[in-house]
């Protein structure tokens, strides 16, 4: 009788003990269900803590936030397992965004046209632009006092103006060393010559081909005579810029503490660089210059602006987080985020943080083919292939041949 009450009390044990686990999963289920998981990838930390004040305050629920480290490869399969991502669009959102789901229209109808695209992942919306850097051309601002200087709308206006620097040690300057300034400049100055259409063409090539060299003569567009533009014709112009004194010969190596420099006792009449650099210039600094879109080479319909975006992602979708998505680019956040980051809003209507902001919102607004990424981060996930695809530049720049840099290993996740 003993044993029979003794294993009558285990099964009642065992049973309690099963429905308790139930229970607790059930509990579990539903506060994971609850609570909303955000990650981020390498989104700057002024940027980062922006979105997640205005994630918390305007989510009814719960809110987990991790920051993603590491390589694309290393970082997928966790990336994966949250609700929402944020991070910079171009080939790595692409590779982390494999399971994301299509985003509703509606959400894109504050934002312009043009701006919306940053949203498109092929032929769907993916992806939501929430702000925006910009690759910027800055122009002292006494030049047009002192020398009359115009602001210049095509690249033979820039040069007609640089003719007449005369008061500036270095008409045109770039601190390409760093691969940031390096690729916003050559990005820019490669949209202004062969336009919107054969920018994102290129970007297209150089995520599939293994051979660089192979893509510096490709047909990118044509010029209004009909002739021919490619790759390499917008990397000659700035060669013969470097050979001509208009930059530096070896601007592609130097630090930004010369353009700091250079800026800070008006040597230079043009400078290049993020417009999210240029934020975290001194204020007496900054303010002698003023900031524009690069001209194109001539002028035409077909323009792109050179400006990543920061955007999020969804990999699990419902009311709640669609209702958040929607407030995170309404006109009164947006404005907010501007105000805090120092960046474009994507909101038609926000205000912004101040004119340079506003400017880069409408020259992405009116550029036909909408705001695009720098060519590493459209083409390239690997650090290793960017590197040395910007070591293939730079070889084209100095010798005006590319042959004994590595080849790019492509598609690396490593």
């Amino acid at each position: 009788m003993a044993l029979k009450k003794i294993h009558k009390v285990l099964i009642a044990a065992g049973a309690a003990l099963v429905f308790m686990l139930i229970a607790l999963i059930l509990i579990m289920s539903i506060f994971s269900a609850r609570t909303l998981s955000v990650a981020f990838y390498r989104v700057p930390e002024n940027v980062m803590s922006a979105l997640k004040s205005q994630i918390e305050s305007n989510y009814n629920g719960k809110v987990s936030f991790i920051e993603l480290e590491g390589s694309v490869g290393k970082v997928t399969e966790l990336a994966s397992s949250y609700n929402m991502v944020i991070t910079w669009n171009g080939a790595r959102a692409d590779a982390l965004s494999k399971n994301a789901k299509e985003l509703p229209a509606n959400l894109y109808n504050s934002m312009p046209t043009s701006l919306s695209r940053a949203g498109l992942r092929g032929e769907k919306y993916v992806y939501l632009p929430l702000l925006y850097d910009h690759e910027a051309a800055f122009y002292e601002r006494t030049a047009s006092k002192k020398n009359g200087l115009p602001i210049p709308e095509t690249l033979s206006r820039l040069e007609s103006n640089v003719e007449s620097a005369a008061d500036y040690s270095f008409p045109l300057f770039c601190a390409g060393k760093n691969n940031d300034h390096f690729f916003a400049f050559v990005s820019a100055v490669t949209e202004s010559v062969v336009g919107g259409s054969g920018y994102k063409k290129l970007c297209a090539e150089l995520a599939k081909s293994k051979d660089i060299s192979s893509l510096m003569n490709m047909e990118l567009s044509k010029d209004s005579a009909g002739v021919v533009v490619s790759f390499a014709d917008a990397l000659d112009l700035i060669r013969q810029w470097q050979n001509e004194g208009i930059i530096p010969a070896a601007w592609y190596n130097l630090p930004e503490n010369d353009l700091i420099s250079l800026m800070q006792y008006k040597y230079t009449y043009g400078t290049f660089m993020p417009l999210s650099y240029y934020r975290t210039l001194p204020m007496q600094i900054a303010n002698g210059y003023e900031s524009y879109r690069f001209p194109p080479f001539e002028a035409r319909d077909d323009r792109a602006l050179v400006a990543p975006a920061v955007v999020l992602f969804m990999n699990k979708t419902n009311k709640k987080y669609t209702q958040l998505a929607k407030i995170l680019v309404s006109a009164d956040i947006q404005e907010q985020l501007s105000n805090v980051t120092q960046l474009t809003p994507v909101s038609s209507r926000a205000g912004t943080f101040d004119i340079l902001a506003d400017d880069a919102r409408f020259y992405a607004a009116s550029a036909v083919a909408g705001p695009v990424t720098t060519l590493q981060e459209a083409a390239f996930i690997s650090e290793d292939d960017i590197a040395v695809f910007a070591a293939q530049i730079r070889e084209y720049l100095q010798l005006g041949q590319i042959g004994t840099v590595t080849e790019i290993k492509m598609n690396s996740n490593e």
